[in-house]
């Protein structure tokens, strides 16, 4: 996995201020990850589109509607590893609030246009970011630059009399495939609640000199690694189950590894645990401003704390059969308390924090 990724884009020049100036604009095309490998790979393009001038463009009329096209090379939009025809599942990003949308997938094109009294605003928060999922289709030609995207804006007709911009209208970020085989092709990757735990599974129909997969949960704003599965071959199953699982949604995603140590990533898979009680625990005060006592528990078990989305606040290991959590720092909410043993969570009640 360790080849070269060429990516081109136009030199975005910076536009002199003139004074009540609209400028539909493009800028910061983006292409992750790196690099792409043959047909079926997966990676994310990005572009900021938006108004980069001094001056509202309203949407109040077709002639003050920004419009502007997005159209793909040797790729396609993509949802959960498979093309999409309707193009538009594919897309996220501040932008789309302010843009409907139509897909042509005979020519991959996406064409965007103002919504009606939706205006663009001024710089600096004039610019929004748009983001597609894509996957290779075709192989390139050798050293062709063809995979990837360009987005061109169409000149606004009511701002050509103020001395428009044009320099920052179009925008391209392509590369290539080195047509290497893809360490692992990944067929799908599911989550599903199983009581207090999460069962996870997934399957590949080609592995390449591919060594393992580690397995890791949304924690906070990131990933941490919960698990390892060694790599078995070509057309091959594979399960984990993630036993402590908090209350709440739950997110996974699978960090492949290949044999020198390179890795990519599959999509986000996602299950939300409603665990009911198992073992009679008790939590006082509850509703409570301060702290709480956990009781009926024993030495040795771990008690993590939560909030409603199943986000990890605390975790501390009890050292006898009351435990003290302290939630003073924490704003009034509703929150969980899980009681795990030997990896398995035994109980979990809620508490409120007034």
């Amino acid at each position: 996995m360790k080849k070269t990724l060429i990516v081109s884009s136009l030199l975005l020049l910076t536009a002199p201020c003139l004074f009540a100036q609209q400028n539909p604009a493009a800028a910061n095309p983006f292409l992750s990850p790196a690099p792409l490998n043959n047909v079926g790979s997966q990676f994310n393009m990005s572009f900021d589109v938006g108004n980069a001038g001094t001056m509202d463009i309203s949407g109040a009329s077709e002639p003050q509607m920004m419009k502007f096209t997005l159209s793909l090379g040797k790729c396609a939009p993509s949802v959960n590893g498979v093309v999409s025809t309707i193009g538009t599942d594919a897309l996220s990003g501040a932008a789309l609030a302010h843009f409907d949308v139509v897909y042509d997938a005979s020519i991959k094109t996406f064409y965007f246009t103002q919504k009606a009294n939706v205006p663009m605003g001024l710089v600096p928060d004039g610019m929004h970011a748009l983001s597609v999922h894509a996957q290779v289709t075709n192989l390139s030609s050798s050293g062709n630059d063809d995979i990837g995207a360009n987005l061109n804006v169409q000149p606004n007709a009511a701002a050509s009399g103020a001395s428009q911009p044009t320099d920052d209208d179009r925008v391209e970020i392509f590369t290539h495939t080195t047509g290497a085989p893809l360490p692992v092709v990944l067929n799908g990757f599911n989550a599903h609640s199983a009581g207090c735990s999460v069962a996870l599974d997934w399957s590949t129909s080609k592995e390449l000199q591919f060594d393992h997969f580690d397995i890791e949960r949304g924690a906070g704003k990131g990933f941490v690694a919960i698990g390892s599965v060694k790599a078995t071959g070509d057309n091959s199953r594979y399960d984990f189950t993630d036993k402590e699982a908090a209350s709440g949604l739950n997110t996974y995603r699978l960090k492949m590894v290949d044999v020198d140590g390179s890795a990519i990533y599959s999509d986000i898979a996602t299950a939300k645990v409603n665990c009911a009680t198992t073992a009679a625990i008790a939590v006082f005060p509850n509703p409570t401003s301060s702290s709480v006592q956990v009781s009926s528990i024993h030495a040795g078990v771990t008690l993590r704390l939560m909030d409603a989305t199943g986000r990890l606040l605390s975790e501390q290991v009890a050292a006898g059969n009351i435990e003290r959590i302290d939630l003073s720092s924490l704003p009034a909410a509703l929150y969980h308390v899980q009681v795990i043993e030997n990896h398995t969570v035994i109980a979990t009640t809620k508490v409120s924090r007034q």
